[in-house]
């Protein structure tokens, strides 16, 4: 498996309703969410960001994950 287009995880800072990570401006990224370690989908629409800092709300339907990854949609 090739990790280079996963954020590294501190870079994420993760609120009860958001998620911020540093990125790359005008790249496709995707927030994924799981319950364990290595089982994880992706939640909402990919993020297109227009600047190096990038937050966006979580989806309310995420409350009972508990992991947390961004990935970079190739």
């Amino acid at each position: 498996r090739d990790w280079s287009s996963d954020v590294c995880s501190s870079d994420l800072a993760l609120t009860s309703t958001n998620i911020t990570w540093s990125g790359r401006p005008y790249e496709l990224y995707e927030i994924q969410a799981g319950t364990t370690v290595g089982s994880y989908s992706r939640i909402g629409n990919p993020v297109v960001p227009t600047s190096g800092v990038i937050q966006t709300a979580l989806p309310a339907t995420t409350n009972a994950a508990s992991f947390y990854r961004v990935r970079k949609v190739p």
